[in-house]
């Protein structure tokens, strides 16, 4: 039997990418920005930790999108009392009525993107992809684990790199 499980690790990697250039070619937003406004419009405000948590992606990126979006008016930045730290991030009206005006081409996107698959297929395919990113959180701590093991031994024996 073929393990085909670097294959798939390579086409999720490409898909990935040109879902993104298209999904930004449809909408005029990138995924991480889009992704940013769709999930404050179900609330109030977000801290961007709670942010960087829902998009998977690191602190300096969220950052840079949410200044982005702060210049352009589309969000306002406020720091939280008594975490010097953390910042609340808010959706403004016009961060609003740009996702609004943005619903039409997102949904002619996904209609595209996902034509011909069923609602018991995509909830498959939703099924499975959490299911790698659980295994991936799993990897990730054992990463850490292990990085902290070589730095409390000084010894980079087992690492090797590309």
């Amino acid at each position: 039997m073929t393990d085909n499980r670097m294959e798939v690790l390579l086409t999720v990697s490409r898909l990935q990418a040109r879902i993104s250039n298209v999904f930004e070619s449809y909408t005029g937003s990138s995924v991480a920005r889009f992704s940013i406004l769709y999930a404050l419009s179900g609330s109030d405000s977000l801290s961007q930790t709670d942010l960087r948590r829902l998009l998977g992606i690191n602190a300096s990126a969220v950052t840079r999108h949410v200044q982005h979006l702060e210049g352009s008016g589309l969000v306002t930045r406020e720091r939280i009392p008594g975490d010097q730290r953390n910042v609340a991030v808010s959706i403004t009206p016009a961060g609003m009525q740009l996702l609004k005006g943005c619903e039409n081409n997102r949904e002619s996107f996904l209609s595209t993107l996902f034509a011909g698959l069923s609602h018991g297929e995509l909830t498959t395919l939703l099924d499975i992809v959490s299911s790698m990113e659980s295994h991936l959180d799993r990897a990730t701590e054992l990463c850490v684990r292990k990085d902290s093991t070589i730095a409390d031994n000084g010894s980079t024996d087992d690492k090797e790199t590309l």
